[in-house]
């Protein structure tokens, strides 16, 4: 009998990705701003300039596997960046694909739909942010330990920490799995990139503890405040859209009665493939998502309570998801015509949802912040001031200004610290009302009530950005001598 074309899976797959992979490059060139903004600046700066300053694949903000693996595709510019993270969402993709095939091989290929339906994940594929990588990882060390490669998969995950600093979340994981199936041997190698990089610490550094003593998020004073255990809970529409939580609480009912069932026959946890599911897959999403809304809640790690976090996480919500559709598909009931239509729409609108979730965005224009940093780079340039030292904090002025953040001889952020910052004379100050007041801790009174600083040029945008009600300013000084803000209060 011949097989209809949605049920050939090689085939479908095929589709998918060239879809996906034309609608993730139309939005990335058609955006002239980027999901993420600042970070997505700065992580797209740290790789550009990693050869050029090779710390910069040790810092621990920029996260050195990212800078490392992306730093090739940042020779071209953003857009290069951009698609190293295409080409690591279609990956991740295929790569779900696989796992979804072993355990429902029909229709196994809606899999990567329910993957790139997750909203969140979706609108960060063509960004600089980290997430999209990290996703990836996740997804391989997931696949190699269910194709029974324990040893590679433990080995994966064992980098993850080095592409965002939640993969220690996702370690302990990894890690009951090795203990269910009595791999002790195993559990080394999820150590093995902590161990690499301690050795390059202490080698580049002198600092066995290089790991743990630079990680900025567990040195993070508490800048952003704390806010509701339930900031996630509430966001579930922006972060996996209704459709997919339908499904990703189905699927915590399927886990408690097939464990349930494994209990009163005394065979608890003999099923892999139901382990996988419900272990590694929803296990690395319930783990990250809790511990997120934790740290958000106490206000620690630098927690600042954003949603685009759970991107890192969007393909294991997609299969948690994907895994309760099927597993509702091969009910009776699901046989009637009716059922079938309504399974239809349902895959329809879980298609659609990053779409109708981010219609404003897609494709990504240049943010209120971006558009004022603009013009006033633009009047840097028209006065032919760009030869100037410069202090900034957003990274986006490095990028319009074409300046080398790193180059501590043409630049310096503006970063009061320790109670001090010194600028030094006929520097060009580009003082921004977004980042320089929190996390640069400067006020714009200190400048405007020293003498020793000239307002040259301001740049404001009368409506409030934020939740405290700040009005949007860009104010361009020229420092008329050496000066120290010292003690400020």
């Amino acid at each position: 009998m011949h097989q209809p074309w949605w049920e050939r899976n090689s085939l479908m797959v095929k589709i998918c990705l060239a879809f996906y992979a034309l609608a993730f490059l139309a939005c990335a060139w058609f955006s002239i701003g980027t999901y993420g903004g600042g970070d997505s600046w700065m992580h797209y700066l740290f790789a550009k300039f990693a050869y050029k300053h090779p710390d910069n694949l040790m810092d621990q903000w920029g996260k050195p596997v990212f800078t490392l693996l992306a730093s090739p595709w940042a020779q071209f510019g953003f857009m290069g960046v951009k698609v190293f993270n295409i080409i690591c969402a279609l990956l991740t993709g295929y790569i779900s694909y696989l796992i979804a095939k072993a355990h429902y091989s029909k229709y196994a290929w809606l899999s990567i739909v329910f993957v790139f339906g997750v909203p969140i994940y979706f609108v960060c594929v063509f960004s600089g942010l980290t997430e999209i990588l990290f996703a990836l990882f996740l997804v391989a060390g997931i696949y190699l330990y269910q194709i029974n490669k324990p040893q590679w998969a433990f080995i994966i995950v064992s980098f993850m920490p080095f592409i965002r600093s939640e993969g220690f979340l996702i370690m302990p994981v990894f890690i009951l799995m090795a203990l269910h199936y009595r791999q002790f041997k195993s559990i080394g190698f999820l150590f093995f990139g902590t161990l690499l990089f301690s050795v390059i610490g202490f080698i580049v550094y002198n600092n066995w503890k290089w790991v743990f003593s630079t990680n900025p998020y567990l040195m993070a004073v508490n800048v952003y405040g704390k806010g509701s255990l339930f900031q996630f809970v509430g966001a579930n529409e922006s972060i996996a859209g209704l459709p997919q939580v339908m499904m990703v609480l189905l699927s915590i009912l399927i886990f408690v009665m097939a464990y349930s069932k494994q209990v009163k026959s005394n065979n608890f946890g003999s099923d892999h493939l139901l382990n996988i599911r419900a272990v590694l897959i929803f296990g690395s999403f319930a783990s990250y998502f809790v511990a997120h809304s934790i740290f958000w809640r106490l206000g620690i790690f630098g927690s600042l309570g954003l949603i685009r976090v759970m991107a890192g996480i969007g393909p294991v919500i997609g299969l948690s998801s994907f895994f309760a559709f099927q597993w509702a598909l091969e009910l009776k009931l699901a046989q009637k015509t009716w059922a079938k239509v309504l399974a239809v729409l349902f895959i329809i609108a879980v298609f659609f949802i990053p779409l109708k979730q981010n219609r404003h965005d897609i494709p990504y224009k240049l943010s209120d912040l971006e558009q004022a940093q603009y013009q006033s780079c633009q009047w840097v340039k028209e006065n032919n001031l760009q030869n100037n030292f410069f202090y900034f904090f957003d990274p986006f002025v490095a990028h319009l200004l074409n300046l080398d953040k790193f180059d501590s001889e043409k630049t310096s952020s503006i970063l009061y610290i320790n109670n001090s910052i010194t600028f030094r004379k006929d520097a060009i100050i580009i003082w921004d009302s977004q980042f320089c007041p929190q996390e640069g801790q400067l006020p714009k009174r200190w400048l405007d009530e020293n003498e020793n600083f000239l307002l040259l040029h301001q740049v404001r945008n009368d409506r409030n950005f934020s939740s405290r009600g700040d009005t949007l300013e860009i104010r361009i000084y020229k420092t008329l001598n050496d000066v120290e803000l010292k003690n400020m209060k």
